[in-house]
């Protein structure tokens, strides 16, 4: 590495890392930062996959959503079976001390703020010591926590990338065909759905531009996508499942201090309109307990109109005998509530992207019941897929209790929870995204 290029990057090693003790302090410090600068170095060849998402945060009550999560399991996978390298230019924490994961494979860079206006600015310099790196994977929600603003600077944040000369690959993890199906988690007013609409339709036809290739996380948001987008530029994959083995009900209900004996039905995810929580809280029968495993939505969190939403979700919480409004769940004890829980029901109010929480119900093998607009997620050779959906309505009530009520349908469709979890096991998927994304230098 030439001696300027060393000075370049180790600036900006400095920056990001000072507070974990990388900064520029004593000579400790400095020959830590030359063995990182060795270590990028290592990395900045053309078969190295350099992606830029968000990656999760250790510790307990860490706030880590389904990008993180889905990043860092397929990431891992891919690293360890087929001895690829990766470089994970991530979103800053508490300590963005550097990582090295997988055996050396995976250099894991806290780099960025995705709440400020460096975001996009801060990447593009990370591109500079990789600039051997011929392919650079984009995952479209890594500053969600930006905004509108930083939302309508991706496509030029992209452009930039392409300039440099290397090519995208652009996970969409969600996808929106008709801004309408939003109004009520956005607060949009009918009025605007002619003008959104139309923004949509650009951003997809521009995104299909400026990349390789579009990924989606289903074959059903695939076919949405192409709708705007040229069906050779789409790969569908699958949200693929860790199987994991449960704890008893016994020990994860003594730990709540709930009854064996009580039905319990939990609803996992962020507390929002467009996941239906108000409608589940609303509408869950006085005869089951219901626990709303999920907080505040982490990118709505500052708008009025999501904290009158929310304050109505937990004022009919706190009047309520039957239900219990957890806060946000840690990784670590999601298995607990799924233990818990007799059913998992997922009321989404419409379907823009993979459940993550879904995934997770796949992963312990536990009987589910998703709502009509979700249906699409279902494998479409399963016959009987009427009986694992509900309506939004009186009768999708009566429907869940029904299910939630009865050992011989929530054994049948525990059945069916661990059949789907293994078609879609990571170890087989992740060949499958390696194959069609990873495998060759140039698509």
């Amino acid at each position: 590495m030439p001696h300027t290029k060393n000075l370049n990057l180790h600036r900006l090693l400095i920056q990001p890392f000072c507070k974990s003790g990388f900064g520029e302090g004593s000579r400790g410090n400095m020959i830590r930062n030359k063995k990182w600068l060795k270590i990028i170095d290592k990395f900045n060849t053309p078969d190295t996959a350099l992606v830029v998402s968000a990656w999760p945060v250790e510790g307990k009550n860490a706030v880590n959503h389904g990008i993180a999560w889905y990043t860092k399991m397929t990431v891992i996978e891919m690293a360890k079976k087929q001895k690829k390298r990766f470089v994970i230019l991530a979103e800053t924490n508490h300590d963005n001390k550097p990582l090295l994961l997988a055996d050396g494979r995976v250099l894991v860079l806290r780099v960025f703020d995705n709440t400020h206006k460096s975001l996009y600015p801060r990447i593009l310099r990370w591109l500079t010591p990789f600039n051997k790196v011929k392919r650079v994977y984009v995952h479209s929600e890594f500053g969600a926590n930006g905004g509108l603003i930083h939302f309508a600077m991706i496509l030029p944040f992209l452009a930039l990338i392409k300039l440099m000369r290397k090519q995208i690959i652009f996970y969409s993890h969600n996808v929106i065909v008709d801004i309408g199906m939003l109004a009520g988690h956005l607060a949009i007013p009918a009025w605007q759905n002619g003008i959104f609409n139309l923004a949509i339709r650009i951003y997809y036809k521009t995104l299909s531009i400026l990349t390789e290739k579009i990924v989606t996380l289903d074959p059903s948001l695939g076919a949405k996508l192409t709708k705007f987008v040229a069906r050779n530029k789409v790969v569908s994959l699958q949200m693929p499942v860790e199987v994991k083995k449960s704890m008893s009900k016994a020990s994860a209900r003594k730990k709540l201090g709930i009854s064996l004996s009580h039905r319990v039905v939990t609803t996992f995810g962020f507390v929002s309109w467009y996941k239906g929580t108000d409608w589940v809280v609303d509408n869950v029968p006085q005869t089951i307990d219901l626990i709303v495993a999920g907080g505040k939505s982490y990118s709505l969190a500052n708008k009025s109109h999501y904290m009158e939403y929310f304050d109505k979700v937990q004022s009919r919480v706190r009047k309520s005998n039957n239900i219990t409004l957890t806060g946000f769940v840690p990784e670590e004890k999601i298995g607990l509530y799924m233990a818990a829980s007799d059913l998992i029901v997922l009321p989404y109010r419409g379907l823009m992207g993979s459940s993550g929480s879904w995934s997770h119900a796949l992963s312990y093998g536990k009987p589910f019941l998703l709502s009509k607009p979700m249906r699409e997620l279902l494998p479409t050779n399963v016959i009987s897929t009427q009986k694992l959906v509900f309506g939004l309505n009186e009768q999708g009530a009566k429907y869940i209790e029904k299910v939630v009520k009865s050992t011989t349908k929530l054994n049948n469709f525990a059945k069916f929870s661990k059949q789907l979890a293994n078609e879609r096991r990571l170890e087989k998927l992740a060949v499958r995204e390696y194959n069609e994304l990873y495998a060759q230098t140039t698509i």
